[in-house]
């Protein structure tokens, strides 16, 4: 995550951003961390507009480059393995 970004989000922000970066759910985050499931559902919601992001799709790829999952060049060209 660059600097500007962390500055952005808050630190549940960024915290939430990592876990569904490593492809836990809403349910499961909100049980991780003891709070709501709607909770962390507003939390989503932020996190997509903060960084302009549309989509649960787009949300769950931005999160796992974050979390240090970026795919190489081949997965770029060629698909997943």
């Amino acid at each position: 995550m660059t600097n500007q970004v962390k500055r952005e989000l808050t630190f549940r922000e960024q915290e939430i951003l990592l876990l569904i970066g490593r492809s836990f759910n809403s349910r499961s985050i909100a049980v991780m961390l003891g709070i709501a499931y709607f909770t962390v559902r507003k939390h989503r919601s932020n996190i997509l507009v903060k960084l302009d992001l549309h989509g649960a799709g787009r949300i769950a790829c931005y999160a796992a480059v974050a979390a240090g999952g970026a795919p190489d060049s081949n997965f770029a060209q060629h698909g997943p393995p």
